[in-house]
């Protein structure tokens, strides 16, 4: 797997039956080894008249989808490539109650994932995902480098709830599982180039052939993307000379005054995969990846400047002592720009009066996003007996990248972000699976180990507190864990599940910038229980119950500005009950599943953004309290009528906080607030909030209808809408850093040959041109006085030719 890749109302539809055969190539392939790979070409929705089940591996033996009782979505390759859905990130249209967006400018090549409302927006290297992420079984560590591109996969499985029993890492809002297409040897070859918007240019390129007949096979496939940004720099001193002061210009530049672009791509990448059968009873499984990304900076806005902090805060001694002595004028609301996707980023700290082209800081920094990744895995699979099998799943990675971040968009620098990040990890898994008493028991045993090792290094400069500094600070965790789990199949139709995880986790840090400090390690020891009852009323219908746990680690504030700051957290936990079932109808022409569930959040962790007690901004993340999480799922998919396909979801998840502490200048309910101007009584809204960068409602819905053109082919248009309802960022849920609710709408026209042999799609993102923010970087309740969001993506279409020889 390679990285840097790309809802609406409760009872909104969507499709993607119309790939069934390849899913049930997908079946097949999953339930033996020789069996054949997906079917990679867009499909017709008149080629089946039924929707088609799915085989996943989530509970680490092969099941139907409708058969495995818990809240779990499965997306074909098939189904992806139909969609036009090509980064990790367009998942979230799948899927209920699951958000993902790229992250914002500070953070990198990451990508922010929520399920059910927990999740993480920071990827400094020492935080751990609120969801994990699996390529072919492999965790990823960190959310840095979780920019996947969703190349050569026979599927993606989205498991939502806390997955701390089975999963490596204590997935404790959910897990991603990326499985690639295994070779199979049967002499493929496929194409497929995209041009677009933006002078986008995507080429993909695979084969798949045979070495040694029934012995070994291997597949490979490779990508190269390109794209211009989106948003436009400008030079503020040619835009606007009347308001520059002593600022000045690069020469040449043109009527539009463009010196540059952010949110650019460029990415090229490849990946091999070796698959060996020495014999009948042995699976080998080889792969290796890389991926080169050299995107250009996050596209960013300075979208609001407040009037008050730069009158009493800290921007005031900031403005009269340094910006207006050098620059003749000071940092204010003149640096927002008059229309969207335009900054006045410079990405230099230049003081006129110091000399042409001087930087305050001697550093200057490359407006640049970017990661340099590889890995190699090997998995092993031997069946010891017909009901026992082992396999051993062993994994490297290394990546290291870095990302600009101009904390206020302007030419006057109040504060930069230049971060390297560099990790490495390896993980080995060792998983007994097996039945007994005619297959009345099912059963899995196992041992996981992981350690990595990262290092986060680069130049931060805050000027008005007088912070400058680089960083070099290594971390280190060592993972070890047992598991086991067991379901009696008591009847036909009854069947209870039982299991249990222990994990004993180390952490260290050392910290070295604007200070040197080795706080203590932080070791964390943590029982992780699963138990569930599923009960089968018919052949078409399933009801299930479960109870879960999962915990996140703790550990030490990742940013202290000072050794005061150098303050611990510790491990979050949630208790998880969850009721759901399972259904179709209309001999498979209706699949309709469903879910409801409580989590019991404690000890959560949130990243707080306000000044300490000496005024300096505080950073770091809390320990809080706790909430109450509730919501339900509802899944749909459907085949009415001869090529007519439709599927859909909707997904609430009401998040009720029951106390939350000094992240947001409060203590327990009741208690007043140690800020002044915040209201801590219980009953206040603030307890009702919603959590930063999770919506409370989410749904998708899409309908494709195949036209049969005989034998000219099939002509299959299709559209879908993805609905998200109000997002917050920050912890007060204040008005100025919220993304309202909005409905996307995407469109999209395939053309596919008779003999499936090649394609040509036309789509359109965004189709009514939609203007929002991804996220914000509310820097106001910091003390900076400074709001900055990253615009989405404008409308963009795409034309891609697809072809495969066989």
């Amino acid at each position: 797997m390679t990285t840097n890749s790309r809802k609406i109302s409760a009872c909104a539809l969507a499709a993607a039956s119309a790939i069934a055969l390849a899913s049930a190539a997908s079946a097949q392939s999953a339930l033996k080894p020789t069996g054949q790979s997906p079917q990679q070409q867009p499909a017709s929705a008149a080629d089946d008249q039924s929707v088609a089940d799915i085989v996943i591996t989530a509970q680490f033996r092969s099941q139907q989808l409708q058969d495995t009782p818990i809240a779990i979505t499965a997306v074909t390759g098939a189904t992806l490539t139909t969609r036009g859905l090509t980064k990790i990130e367009d998942i979230q249209k799948t899927a209920p109650n699951v958000s993902l967006r790229l992250a914002g400018n500070t953070n990198g090549q990451a990508v922010q994932a929520f399920i059910r409302g927990i999740g993480q927006t920071d990827s400094n290297l020492v935080l751990e995902p609120g969801v994990g992420v699996y390529v072919d079984d492999v965790y990823q560590g960190t959310l840095f480098g979780s920019t996947f591109d969703l190349l050569d996969l026979d599927r993606v499985e989205v498991l939502r709830g806390p997955q701390g029993t089975l999963f490596g890492k204590n997935a404790i809002g959910g897990a991603i599982r990326l499985v690639s297409a295994k070779p199979n040897g049967d002499g493929s070859i496929q194409a497929e180039l995209t041009t677009g918007s933006y002078h986008r240019l995507d080429m993909k390129a695979g084969f798949d052939v045979t070495l040694v007949p029934d012995q070994i096979f291997v597949r490979a496939s490779g990508f190269s993307k390109s794209r211009d940004g989106y948003v436009d720099r400008i030079s503020f001193a040619c835009a606007r000379p009347a308001e520059a002061g002593r600022l000045t210009s690069p020469a040449n530049l043109g009527a539009d005054c463009k010196v540059g672009t952010q949110g650019g791509e460029s990415v090229r990448g490849g990946r091999v995969a070796l698959r060996i059968l020495p014999s009948s009873n042995l699976e080998i499984n080889l792969a290796g990846d890389y991926t080169d990304n050299n995107s250009e900076a996050v596209a960013s806005e300075l979208v609001a400047v407040d009037a008050g902090q730069i009158a009493f805060g800290p921007l005031a001694p900031f403005n009269a002592n340094f910006a207006i002595p050098n620059y003749g004028i000071p940092f204010d609301s003149r640096f927002v720009p008059p229309k969207h996707f335009q900054t006045y980023a410079t990405y230099d700290d230049i003081l006129v009066n110091n000399g042409p082209g001087e930087p305050v800081t001697s550093t200057s920094i490359p407006p640049v996003n970017s990661v340099r990744s590889w890995g190699v895995a090997g998995t092993v699979d031997l069946d010891l007996t017909e009901s026992i099998k082992l396999k051993s799943i062993t994994g490297y990675r290394a990546y290291s990248g870095a990302t600009s971040a101009i904390v206020q968009n302007a030419p006057i620098a109040i504060g930069y972000n230049y971060n390297v990040f560099k990790h490495h990890q390896f993980s080995q898994e060792l998983r007994l699976v097996g039945d007994s008493f005619g297959r009345t028991l099912e059963w899995a045993l196992g041992a996981y180990y992981f350690r990595s090792t990262s290092t986060l290094q680069g130049s931060v400069a805050i000027n008005p507190f007088g912070l400058n500094f680089n960083q070099d600070d290594p971390s280190h965790v060592r993972d070890k864990a047992a598991f086991g789990q067991a379901t009696f199949h008591v009847t036909n139709a009854l069947s209870v599940t039982g299991g249990v995880r222990y994990t004993h986790e180390t952490k260290d840090f050392l910290y070295r910038h604007n200070f040197t400090a080795a706080p203590p390690p932080q070791t964390y020891n943590e029982w992780t229980p699963h138990l569930s009852v599923d009960y089968k009323l018919t052949d078409q219908a399933m009801i299930y119950a479960s109870y879960s746990k999962g915990f996140r680690a703790g550990g030490f504030n990742p940013r202290p500005f000072t050794p005061t700051q150098l303050t611990p957290f510790a491990p979050e936990h949630l208790q998880s009950y969850e009721a759901g079932f399972k259904t179709d109808w209309f001999d498979r022409r209706l699949i309709l599943n469903g879910s409801v569930f409580y989590g019991r959040y404690n000890n959560l962790i949130l990243n707080s953004s306000r000044p300490d007690s000496a005024g300096i901004p505080f950073l770091g993340p809390l320990n809080v309290g706790k909430a109450d999480i509730r919501g339900f799922e509802l899944e749909l998919t459907a085949k009415p009528v001869s090529r007519l396909a439709i599927n859909g979801s909707v997904g609430l998840a009401d998040y009720k906080y029951k106390s939350l502490g000094a992240a947001v200048g409060c203590a327990d309910p009741g208690v007043t607030a140690p800020n002044p101007g915040v209201n801590c009584v219980a009953g206040n809204p603030l307890y009702s909030s919603i959590p930063i960068g999770t919506p409370r409602w989410t749904a998708n819905g899409g309908i494709e209808y195949g036209i049969d053109l005989g034998t000219a082919g099939s002509l299959t248009p299709r559209l879908d809408v993805n609905y998200q309802s109000t997002i917050f960022w920050s912890n007060d849920n204040s008005p100025r850093s919220k993304t309202p609710s909005m409905a996307l709408l995407d469109a999209r026209l395939t053309y596919l040959s008779k003999d499936k042999g090649w394609s040509v799609s036309a789509g359109v993102t965004n189709l009514a041109n939609k203007f929002y923010y991804v996220n914000y970087n509310d820097l106001i309740a910091g003390g900076l006085g400074i709001l900055e969001g990253q615009p989405g993506r404008p409308r963009e279409w795409s034309l891609t030719l697809r072809y495969k020889f066989r």
